[in-house]
């Protein structure tokens, strides 16, 4: 579809048009909006040209017959019709609907004025027609609808008599009746065929434009991809004659596009080379169109670089080989990473091979890619029997968890895995140590694994042995705590059992002797007996008092500070000429176990009546802190002390028959607490005591 040509008295029309009114609305790329305007200026524009000599005609004839209305008429549709044409700041739309109001207005004026020779019929049927030409089938069925509308309504007042003096009185109601629906039918048909078909042409039209648009940008871009590939790419006759070279191949040859074309690709070839890649692009056909090959290329800087070309065939109608687009990718540092890897795994090999320990490779479905001779020989079997096979019948299935928690492991980050499992070979089950690692692609893909192991049977058999010793050594500590248990639960109770006895034994002392010598100190005559007869009473009496308050504990009701500081007052009470007795313990109100306070109590006792007796010493110190959660005793004296090596225990007191000292460490283990005595000749002694509440409650 072309423009509508250009007429030469039209020159003056687009001169003025361009001068008072805009560009055209519409483009070329607008489809069907663009060639109804365009349809539409040049119908306005004849119709505004041609109709100047007629309405000046019209206007002369009706100045001198005086039919000013048709004056009137004529002058404004002119008026709308050159604005329609001209005044092309307003839009196209509403220009086009001026347009078809003054077809319509003249249509019917004339239809009125004329009558049947007035050819208002003929305007009123291109009313609808010119609708669907430059509004589309929607306005179309509008104007038509109004064309029924008149025609019923001019019926309606034809049949009535209200027509006269009007061209419509030369028809019969009957004649219009049958003017108008054959008129309308034809008006309907034309029209509405008109607005299908101009609306499918231009959906063609359309169709065409994007697909030649959509063609000439895919070509574009095709084009721009091809310049700005990094790869070789070029196009050849079969006998190897360049029809194009895209710019990394001129760049790479160090030749312009321009001068690449024509000339043929075997001068570009290594000689050695040539012979073999024609006869391999002779097996090119339409059944096997594509042919990869690498080969040696020299560059424009003279280096020979490895290229992998890609040769695909061309082929016309019948079959035959037309071109062949190559396109060529610069593989020289992967071609020599290639070799250095061959090197290495060759290398890798021979290392592997000579190893004892067996080694494998395996896909993350277990399926073994490479084993030494080692593992064939741990599972008796050739490589051929295991490579493409799973390694799992080999492990045992309580084994096989380990595995699988292995390659976790390595999925979820560890470079690597070590652990243990049985392997079963013919020889019987062996346990090995396996040490597993992960072997990866560049962009960190995992390929496969890699593990190494290690007979570790022997170990095994050893560590197990072990475990069994330590589980009967175990249970044999446990049996010996238990016995320790059930012997210091009966130690405990024969001490419990001392402690009554001595407290029955104070309470018989006191009720009995003393009451006893209380009835005799009544029948004493003091003038009658001797004096020294008194004086040993007296000291049998307090003695005895003495004795009793020993083996009685009685202050420590009131608590463990109460029964100290009693038991400090005691000593300094029945020994007036025997050591200062110093205690400096803060004083508390806190009650403790019964137990607990009882042992304290009784090895500070012990180690006073030591220090009195065996010791000599002239001072005795009794310090120490009473907590809830702990308890700290220190006996300390400036007696002549004793030789001690060692800091004395239990078992070295019981072997030099301190029994005293010896009593004084079981009560401390009895209360869970611990006991040390330090000693030297001439340099006094010090015993220390801490116990330490396991669940500490206060206790008033």
């Amino acid at each position: 579809m072309s423009d509508l040509p250009d007429l030469d008295w039209f020159s003056a029309y687009k001169s003025l048009r361009s001068k008072i009114s805009p560009k055209d609305t519409y483009q070329p790329d607008d489809g069907l909006n663009y060639w109804r305007e365009q349809i539409f200026m040049r119908v306005i524009t004849v119709i505004v040209v041609g109709s100047t000599f007629v309405v000046g005609l019209m206007a002369i004839l009706s100045i001198q017959l005086g039919y000013w209305s048709i004056l009137i008429m004529d002058l404004l549709a002119f008026t709308a019709a050159f604005v329609a044409a001209f005044a092309r700041r307003i839009k196209i739309r509403t220009r086009i609907h001026i347009f078809m109001i003054i077809i319509y207005a003249l249509g019917l004026s004339m239809q009125l004025i004329g009558g049947p020779i007035g050819n208002g019929n003929i305007i009123l049927f291109v009313f609808p027609i010119m609708a669907a030409v430059l509004l589309g089938l929607k306005d179309a069925a509008i104007a038509l609808g109004i064309n029924i509308f008149t025609m019923a309504l001019l019926g309606i007042l034809l049949h009535f008599g209200l027509l006269e003096n009007t061209g419509m009185t030369q028809y019969t109601t009957i004649d219009w009746i049958g003017n108008s629906a054959g008129l309308l039918f034809f008006n309907a048909l034309t029209a509405f065929s008109l607005s299908i078909l101009l609306k499918g042409l231009t959906n063609s039209f359309d169709r065409i434009q994007k697909t030649q648009s959509a063609l000439q940008e895919s070509q574009e871009r095709y084009q721009a991809i091809i310049e700005d590939q990094v790869d070789l790419i070029c196009r050849t006759l079969p006998d190897g004659t360049l029809t194009f070279v895209n710019h990394a191949f001129a760049r790479f040859f160090g030749k312009t596009p321009e001068n690449l074309v024509g000339s043929n690709t075997i001068n570009l070839i290594e000689p050695e080379t040539v012979a073999d890649i024609i006869e391999k692009l002779k097996t090119l056909n339409p059944e096997n169109p594509v042919l990869l090959n690498t080969h040696l290329a020299t560059s424009s800087t003279g280096e020979e670089r490895w290229i992998s070309w890609t040769n695909h065939g061309i082929f016309d109608d019948e079959g035959k080989l037309a071109e062949i687009q190559a396109i060529g990718q610069d593989i020289h540092d992967r071609k020599l990473t290639e070799q250095a890897l061959q090197e290495s795994e060759s290398r890798y090999r021979a290392i592997v091979e000579d190893q004892i320990e067996p080694v494998s490779r395996w896909r993350p479905d277990h399926t073994l890619t490479f084993v030494n001779d080692a593992y064939c020989k741990l599972l008796n079997k050739p490589r051929e029997a295991l490579l493409g096979k799973s390694f799992q019948s080999a492990v045992p299935n309580e084994d096989w968890m380990i595995v699988e928690q292995m390659i976790l492991d390595i999925k979820t980050g560890a470079s690597s895995a070590v652990d243990e499992s049985r392997v079963i070979t013919p020889n019987g089950v062996r346990w090995l140590q396996w040490a597993v690692s992960a072997i990866k692609s560049e962009d960190g893909t995992l390929i496969e694994f890699q593990s190494v192991g290690h007979d570790v049977s022997e170990q095994k058999h050893v560590q197990q042995m072990l475990e069994k010793t330590l589980s009967d050594q175990i249970k044999l500590s446990k049996d010996n705590s238990e016995l320790a248990e059930r012997l210091e639960g009966l130690y405990l109770t024969d001490v419990n059992r001392h402690e009554t006895q001595l407290r029955h034994l104070a309470n018989e002392l006191h009720d009995d002797v003393l009451n006893a010598l209380a009835v005799v100190s009544t029948n004493l005559d003091p003038d009658e007996t001797p004096q020294h007869v008194i004086e040993a009473y007296e000291r049998a009496i307090q003695r005895t008092r003495e004795i009793v308050n020993g083996l009685r504990t009685a202050m420590l009701n009131y608590g463990l500070y109460i029964g100290l500081e009693t038991l400090a007052d005691e000593l300094s009470d029945q020994l007036p000429d025997g050591p200062l007795i110093y205690i400096d313990v803060p004083n508390s109100a806190l009650r403790y176990d019964p137990d607990v306070e009882l042992h304290l109590f009784r090895i500070v006792q012990e180690a006073c009546n030591n220090a009195i007796k065996h010791a000599h010493a002239s001072e005795i110190h009794i310090c120490g802190e009473l907590d809830m959660e702990k308890i700290l005793l220190e006996i300390t004296d400036n007696g002549n002390g004793f030789d001690s090596d060692d800091i004395l225990d239990l078992p070295d007191l019981l072997r030099k028959e301190h029994f005293g000292l010896a009593g004084m460490f079981e009560r401390a283990e009895l209360i869970h607490g611990e006991l040390s005595i330090h000693a030297a000749a001439n340099e006094g002694c010090r015993v220390r005591v801490v116990w330490v509440a396991k669940n500490p409650q206060p206790a008033f």
